[in-house]
């Protein structure tokens, strides 16, 4: 059964202050894990002596395609020691084909590394890895092959058009990650993101089709409707909403 975490990004006028003091406040929420969207000027060690204090675990941590390129043992190395079983790239610049079958090769070799240190490589995608290339998606031809992961984030899947049930249908158990956001739409038809639970999202079928289907390892919350409410009281509100939904 899928775990519940959060992007540490969607509080991230709390960690910036203190990332401390956040991960005591997500604990709190319910939360049983935490992605990371760099960590708050926290050693490693430091990092895990905080996460097992609280009872928290690390679910993924998102490292920019540059620190990938350029750092990559260091990164390696921090994610070992907060146990962290998930290294995603939170997106990169693809726009033709030829850029998006490039960034493919360099993945492969990213994910190789990183899967013999014991830990797995994915993209979570926006809404512009979805253009198509004769009837693939740029998101397809990122993680073809390999031991590369999707980490499919639903808002953006539903932003961009694309029918989310089927898409996960069709990828399947390479979608070990799944980003949950809500979404709304004003009067203009513009679309923007919510609080979980509070939008026009089908959010029932999205879980059950992911569960059934693709069995993730961990369902996570991202928020990103910033200047609308308090961040903590936004994610506390999508983690009680979400577990509602899974019956917990």
């Amino acid at each position: 059964m899928a775990k519940i975490s959060v992007q540490l990004y969607s509080v991230k006028d709390y960690t910036g202050k203190d990332m401390v003091s956040a991960l005591e406040q997500i604990a709190k929420a319910g939360y049983e894990g935490v992605e990371f969207a760099g960590y708050g000027g926290l050693g490693a060690e430091d990092m895990k002596h905080h996460l097992d204090r609280v009872g928290l675990v690390a679910s993924g941590s998102h490292v920019s395609i540059q620190l990938l390129r350029e750092a990559l043992q260091d990164v390696i190395a921090y994610n070992k020691t907060i146990q962290n079983p998930y290294i995603i790239c939170p997106g990169a610049p693809a726009v033709a084909r030829e850029e998006y079958e490039a960034l493919h090769r360099e993945f492969l070799a990213i994910g190789e590394k990183i899967h013999k240190a014991g830990m797995k490589f994915g993209y979570h995608n926006h809404h512009k890895e979805f253009v198509s290339f004769d009837g693939r998606y740029g998101m397809d031809i990122l993680l073809d092959g390999g031991n590369l992961v999707y980490e499919v984030d639903t808002y953006w899947t539903e932003y961009a058009g694309i029918d989310t049930l089927a898409y996960l249908k069709k990828i399947g158990k390479k979608c070990e990650l799944v980003h949950l956001k809500d979404m709304v739409v004003d009067q203009n038809k513009n679309k923007s993101s919510c609080t979980y639970g509070e939008g026009i999202l089908n959010n029932r079928g999205i879980i059950d089709t992911a569960l059934v289907h693709c069995d993730p390892a961990w369902f996570v919350i991202e928020w990103e409707a910033f200047n609308t409410m308090d961040s903590m009281e936004a994610v506390t509100k999508s983690c009680k909403n979400l577990k509602a939904l899974l019956g917990r």
